[in-house]
């Protein structure tokens, strides 16, 4: 009989005996084998203290239940188990298991890849970010930096620009999209349709929209105050980074700015996409379609924040500058003689610059940040949305960042409070560690979630929103869910694989948070109607909705959209990669006299190292805290031992060049010999020239020494490419200097 089921049948035996509940009847079970085991291990204590001479046998484990043994197995053998989970041994099973077990590991193997693969993306992203400011401030100190600080056009010259444009005919040959004032709803879903088959607006039109948004924005207030009225809501949305198909597929998914479908777009508008300009003409056009009330933008269909990335010192090197002058170049025209904008030659100026001088007046009109507050028949809550992030300095008050003086460049490195101040909220980070520290991006600092905590309850808000970095689920709660960050533009760069969302806020401001993943601009259709949920029975339907919806406190999280096939999504996984091992092979190009160095004095007499030995080489010369181990595979070549030839890993890392301007290294390796042989008389005293230690292999250091001597003028990275022309082998010693020319 079985031992469950003779289990039963003795405690029918005693159903008189027993009359509780399933709970408390196993809760006496289990005291009953205690007491069991208990008088076992007391008897057999008592015996070796009044028999040491007799050996018993190796204890047993007896389990009992009302007096009938039911099994005996060693310690930590047997257990009883419930019934319904005990099924016969079946080899089909057993291999099934075995199959979908490492099926799993392999989905968990490759997450966990692309997981390092995002965090080193990331973290390299804000590694450039760092080396662009820090070449800046370097260059704001010599005489090129007074030309590059771009100074914003003379107000006269603005007015003087706007009248041309006026007065601009529009070519017949023009087929793109027109605009007239006021716009109409059909002007603003045109100008869309036009974008999304690849036309350009007309230069005339485009000033227009520039000029008519300054002069708009720059009567609102730095912090604008928005109350979301019962009837409406309002979408907050994250960086978007010229990626016209993220802006077009949140309107597919959430229908466009209307004035009970509010937006607010949280900054970096422009850089890095292709149509950064597309970008903000489309949103430029939905908040002069519906601007509300002067001065307030109160019943605004559409908000903008500035973000970091509206600002000269980044558009000049992150695409979007070269995107306008490639976009609105190619034709000149005369300015006012003596004129701020005048150049010395004849007074002419390039109007592709021009339209990139209204851009930038246009970027510091924005409002840096929008407080969300319910109706006053509602309870009261607050919601503070910023592009970046919050301030190292304690007491701000909302007060304070109103009082910022925007309409100007984005300030960085000013030790005064304000410019401090309007750094911090265009630049900082979150993080989980407590209080602040220096943000590796150069700009803003890293804030924790005490800064998060004084900063809501100093200001009576309930909730920081902030956008600034890419996040691979699209959003990220942090600091105990008072703070969150919401990215919306999807497979960043076209080599991301993050996800994209936005946040609806509802009159009371209860929010969902949508995830989505774009799909090609072409096959966007801008919902002019909202949904009535948010997903669309018919767009779910359409596109498969995948993920199972969850909630966090006031935050439902809903279901996933995806507009984008699933090959999509493999390609944009291998062009982050391929990105991540370019941006990683450029600093070890720029690095390798130092790796050279690290790794000469890690590694073994071979030539060779571990990859623990590679990684803190490369975690240390670089200084980027990046998961190096699991990068190693795309990286390095390891031998069947596990181990590098750190001098093979740096050559595989060079700049390509004909082999007409390798010559240079030949003629240095001859001029070297010739140098060293007419100071030296024998090959043994040459050999000793660079061999300081007489170890009898001749070491980085020492070669670089010996050729300083030697005054040959070799910069370290030359130094390196002539060392590995030289070591043949590549075990990272060099004895084949003078044994090469031996027959000389």
């Amino acid at each position: 009989m079985p031992v469950a089921a003779e289990l039963e049948k003795e405690k029918g035996k005693h159903n008189g005996t027993v009359r509780s509940s399933g709970g408390i009847r196993n809760l006496l079970l289990l005291l009953w084998f205690c007491y069991d085991l208990y008088l076992a291990l007391f008897a057999r204590v008592l015996h070796r203290l009044f028999h040491p001479s007799v050996r018993w046998p190796r204890l047993s484990f007896c389990v009992q239940v009302y007096g009938v043994t039911y099994f005996v197995a060693k310690p930590n053998h047997g257990t009883f188990v419930d019934r319904d989970s005990i099924t016969l041994y079946d080899a089909k099973d057993e291999a099934g298991a075995i199959v979908t077990d490492l099926a799993r590991k392999g989905l968990d193997r490759r997450r966990a890849e692309r997981e390092a693969i995002q965090r080193a993306s990331l973290m390299l992203d804000a590694d450039e970010e760092n080396k662009v400011l820090m070449r800046r401030q370097l260059l704001d100190a010599t005489l090129l930096g007074a030309t590059l600080n771009r100074e914003r056009p003379d107000p006269a010259d603005v007015e003087v620009w706007e009248r041309e444009s006026e007065a601009m005919p529009v070519e017949a040959s023009y087929e793109g999209p027109h605009i007239r004032f006021p716009l109409t709803l059909d002007q603003v879903v045109g100008l869309m349709e036009a974008f999304k088959r690849g036309q350009r607006l007309h230069y005339k039109y485009a000033m227009q929209l520039l000029s008519a948004f300054r002069r708009y924005a720059s009567e609102l207030p730095t912090l604008v105050e928005v109350e979301v009225q019962p009837g409406t809501r309002m979408t907050v949305c994250g960086d978007t980074h010229g990626q016209l198909k993220d802006l077009y597929s949140i309107y597919t998914i959430n229908g466009v700015p209307s004035p009970t479908n509010r937006y607010l777009m949280n900054g970096d508008f422009v850089d890095r996409g292709e149509y950064s300009c597309e970008v903000v003409f489309s949103l430029i056009a939905w908040v002069l379609l519906y601007p509300g009330e002067p001065r307030t933008s109160r019943g605004a269909a559409c908000l903008l924040n500035r973000g970091n990335h509206e600002s000269h010192n980044q558009n000049m090197t992150q695409g979007f500058m070269s995107e306008v002058l490639e976009k609105y170049s190619g034709h000149v025209t005369t300015v006012p003689t003596g004129s701020a904008a005048s150049v010395s030659a004849g007074g002419v100026v390039e109007r592709g610059m021009r339209m990139y001088d209204c851009f930038l007046l246009a970027f510091d009109s924005m409002p840096l940040s929008h407080l969300l507050k319910t109706h006053p028949a509602v309870e009261k809550k607050q919601v503070f949305v910023v592009h970046g992030g919050l301030m190292q300095s304690p007491g701000v008050r909302l007060a304070h960042i109103a009082a910022i003086r925007r309409k100007r460049e984005i300030p960085y490195g000013y030790p005064a409070f304000e410019d401090k101040l309007y750094e911090d909220l265009m630049w900082s980070d979150p993080r989980p560690v407590r209080g602040t520290s220096p943000n590796t991006r150069g700009a803003g600092v890293y804030f924790g979630p005490d800064i998060t905590e004084r900063f809501c309850a100093g200001n009576q808000v309930s909730l920081v929103v902030r956008s600034h970095e890419c996040v691979q689920e699209g959003y990220q709660f942090m600091h105990d869910g008072r703070l969150v960050t919401v990215f919306s533009a999807s497979q960043y760069c076209g080599r991301d694989t993050n996800k994209g969302a936005f946040i609806i806020f509802e009159a009371d401001l209860n929010h969902t948070i949508q995830q989505y993943i774009a799909g090609a601009l072409p096959t966007t259709v801008p919902a002019l109607t909202p949904p009535v949920a948010a997903v669309p029975t018919s767009l779910a339907a359409a596109t498969g909705i995948i993920a199972a919806g969850a909630t966090r406190g006031a935050a439902a999280i809903a279901p996933l959209v995806v507009l984008a096939g699933p090959e999509m999504d493999e390609s944009t996984a291998a062009a982050q990669a391929e990105n991540v091992r370019r941006m990683i092979m450029e600093r070890v190009i720029i690095h390798k006299p130092d790796l050279y160095f690290f790794w000469s004095k890690a590694g073994g007499a071979d030539g060779k190292i571990n990859k623990s030995q590679w990684a803190d080489g490369m975690r240390t010369v670089l200084n980027l805290d990046l998961p190096w181990i699991m990068l190693a595979p795309s990286l390095v070549e390891a031998d069947a031992e596990g181990r590098i030839s750190y001098a093979r890993f740096l050559d595989r890392y060079t700049i390509a060049v004909r082999e007409l301007d390798l010559t240079w290294m030949e003629s240095i390796i001859e001029r070297s010999c010739e140098k060293l042989f007419s100071a030296c008389r024998t090959l043994e005293q040459a050999y000793k020239f660079f061999d300081a230690d007489e170890s009898g292999a001749i070491e980085l250091h020492e070669f670089e020494r010996g050729l300083q001597k030697m005054e040959i003028g070799l910069s370290p990275a030359q130094l390196v490419d002539l060392m590995n022309a030289i070591d043949s082998d590549k075990d990272g010693r060099y004895v084949a200097l003078c044994a090469c020319h031996k027959v000389r």
